[in-house]
């Protein structure tokens, strides 16, 4: 045997492996839409490769997932760039355009051969390709969209026995909601690795049942589905290991959930054994601030080994072209034990959204011996516009009124919603209460652009209530997909003119389907002129079907009284309505009333309880801050005394609606 030829042939094979492997420690896809016009994209794929090896990354195939490919990348992209970060770890980016034929559903890829050798959790590593995707949705429902960014770099090693964590410090340049999932790592576009195993596999653990950091349970391996931290608790045998999990971006539209598309992150984390112990990092509690606040604050960490340590952060306003947050030291540098990281953000009009932002912060040691460890902390900033200011209300003929205030601050803003209710309803927002709270009884009446300054309220037509107190707020919203919604303004009343009758009471009497009855009182016209319209005055009650006044049923003969009995009604089953027309000691006919609704007490039984709901359309308003307690009364139609009932509970109608559950508690009687 020629072993000459032999020892050639094994050291040009090792060789050959050592070319094509060996590099690949992590990568994204990132796609940004650069035209209004057309849909053209842009691509940018991101690869963490290892600075010890020689094979450079981006000899793969990016296909566009439309049938178009572009075969070898680093030959054909736009631009590339290698930059070298921390833990022997090198960023590559690479930048290709494309634009596409028609809006639809497309998922990007980049394949390139040979992963790492030796691999804990797969099968022949060595052989296997790596590949990444990108799905991105292109649909005019949505105009235009970009996927989410992957902010913090997937550089950090871990130690055996000590939790890992890491995150990627996601943020959605549009305002976009995300959210997080576990993915197995994939080798093309239709198979997974071979034989993946998560790391918190039985197999890579001596003491499974011991495994976590505490040594007091089973370990785990999680992605927070909304923080995104992915957290491995903890590893139990030193190597590499290989995981994935997408990002996936969502958008809201009129109270639906819309699946925009996902970016996935292959990563490898390289484990260890080590007697170093992770640093720990301060957790600031979740904020709200007016935009134009200037935000200072202070986060503070130490290392129990007492080495050196850095501190850096990550997140959305970092990256803003106007007014981004700042934070010292930047650069990160190593300090002593504890330091300090100090955050500063000017924020303004621009930065408001729905969404609270997401601060990463994130402390590194520098180990004397064996791989630095990481620990992050979140923290969380919700960005509000500021409330309306200078508004006012006046009446205006016809019942109507006429509602103003100043410019207002943000010009971004693209509504101002006017909201109405029947009474004043006093309360003051919290930080971190934006918009009209619910419960308190105010209704939407209309909206305008964000920079007008007047409003018109005519009740749709119809005129408001004489004689009835009108309290109004205001508040701004934003345009999508950032959205966002301003603290509200402060309260203003007017009282109509009560130059007609007032409804002021609808009440059942009796419960029945053909002899039921319903008590109607009301004012006479408190304002009108007797001279122009001679005392005494009459009165015709018009009884409607239903909520409003589209189904008449009939109407009075006159009468001098301002209280009305409607008998041999169906009060079981039907809702009727209400409305006074006066007339002068001629019976002229000079005005009407408002309509008033009975009551309607809706139940729905159930295993074990019974559900009660109610409501009334009236000109008054039945849920008061002063008086927000309804009370609940029961009687046992099976009793001695059915029509006797008692008071079982109360219900605030403000925190809890119109609505109450009885499950039997009261003096356990079961239902």
């Amino acid at each position: 045997m020629n072993y000459k030829s032999l020892f050639l042939f094994a050291l040009l094979f090792f060789l050959h492996l050592d070319i094509y492997s060996t590099h690949i420690r992590a990568g994204e896809i990132i796609a940004r839409r650069i035209s209004t016009t057309s849909l053209t994209y842009e691509f940018t794929v991101i690869g963490y490769t290892d600075t010890g090896s020689e094979v450079e990354f981006g000899g793969g195939e990016f296909s566009f997932g439309d049938g178009n490919f572009v075969e070898i990348l680093d030959e054909e992209a736009i631009s590339s760039q290698k930059i070298l970060l921390d833990n022997q770890v090198a960023l590559n980016l690479f930048k290709v355009v494309h634009t596409f034929q028609a809006p639809g559903r497309y998922v990007v890829s980049y394949f390139e051969q040979n992963r790492n050798d030796e691999i804990v959790n797969m099968d022949n590593s060595v052989d296997t390709p790596f590949f990444i995707e990108t799905e991105i949705l292109i649909d005019p429902f949505f105009g235009l969209n970009n996927t989410p960014v992957l902010l913090i770099p997937p550089i950090d090693n871990g130690v055996v026995g000590i939790r890992y964590i890491h995150n990627p410090g996601a943020f959605d340049p549009d305002g976009d909601s995300l959210s997080y999932e576990l993915v197995i790592p994939m080798q093309s576009k239709e198979y997974e690795v071979t034989n993946y195993r998560f790391p918190n596999f039985e197999e890579f653990y001596q003491k499974y049942e011991e495994g976590n950091e505490a040594g007091l349970g089973t370990p785990t391996f999680t992605l927070d589905s909304i923080v995104g931290d992915l957290m491995w608790d903890a590893p139990g045998m030193g190597g590499e290991y290989n995981f994935a999990f997408r990002v996936v971006e969502w958008r809201k539209v009129e109270g639906e959930w819309f699946k925009l598309g996902h970016v996935t992150r292959d990563m490898q984390v390289i484990i260890e054994e080590s007697d170093n112990q992770r640093p720990t990092i301060e957790i600031l509690d979740p904020i709200c601030v007016e935009a134009g606040t200037l935000i200072k604050d202070t986060v503070t960490a130490e290392d129990p080994n007492f080495d050196d340590i850095k501190l850096e952060a990550f997140g959305g306003p970092f990256e803003f072209q106007s007014s981004p947050a700042s934070y010292k030291l930047n650069p990160a540098q190593y300090q002593n034990t504890p330091a300090d990281l100090f955050f500063e953000w000017q924020t303004e009009c621009s930065h408001v959204r729905e969404r609270p932002y997401d601060i990463q912060f994130k402390v590194t040691d520098k180990a004397r011996y064996g791989p630095n460890l990481v620990e992050f902390s979140n923290w969380q900033i919700k960005i509000v516009a500021p409330a309306p200011t200078g508004l006012a209300v006046i009446p205006r003929p016809g019942r109507n009124t006429q509602l103003t205030w100043d410019p207002y601050t943000c010009d971004n803003s693209e509504k101002i919603q006017i909201w109405r209710r029947v009474g004043s309803f006093d309360f003051t927002p919290s930080e971190c209460e934006v918009g009209i709270p619910d419960g308190s009884g105010y209704i939407l009446v209309g909206e305008v652009d964000g920079d007008q300054i007047l409003f018109d309220d005519t009740n749709n037509g119809e005129g408001l209530a004489p004689g009835s107190k009108y309290c109004y707020r205001i508040l701004a919203e934003f345009p999508l997909p950032e959205g966002g919604t301003s603290y509200v303004s402060d309260e203003v009343c007017v009282v109509i003119e009560a130059n007609a009758p007032v409804i002021t009471n609808v009440s059942v009497r009796r419960t029945n389907a053909a002899d039921g009855s319903i008590d109607v009182k009301w004012f006479p016209p408190l304002t009108l002129d007797s001279v122009t319209y001679p005392l005494p005055f009459f009165y015709k009650v018009s009884t409607y079907n239903g909520y409003g006044t589209s189904d008449k049923l009939y109407e009075s003969d006159f009468i001098l009284d301002t209280t009305f009995i409607d008998n041999n009604l169906n009060t079981s089953d039907n809702i009727y309505s209400y409305k006074i027309e006066v007339f002068d000691s001629l019976k002229n006919s000079i005005d009407f009333s408002y309509y008033a609704s009975s009551p309607r007490l809706e139940l729905s039984a159930k295993e074990s309880e019974i559900d009660l709901s109610w409501n009334a359309d009236v000109p008054w308003s039945n849920s008061s801050s002063l008086y927000p307690f309804h009370y609940v009364f029961r009687n046992n139609v099976d009793g001695e005394l059915p029509n006797d009932f008692i008071l079982i509970d109360s219900v605030n109608v403000i925190d809890n609606g119109f609505k109450y559950s009885d499950d039997g508690s009261f003096e356990n009687i079961p239902l």
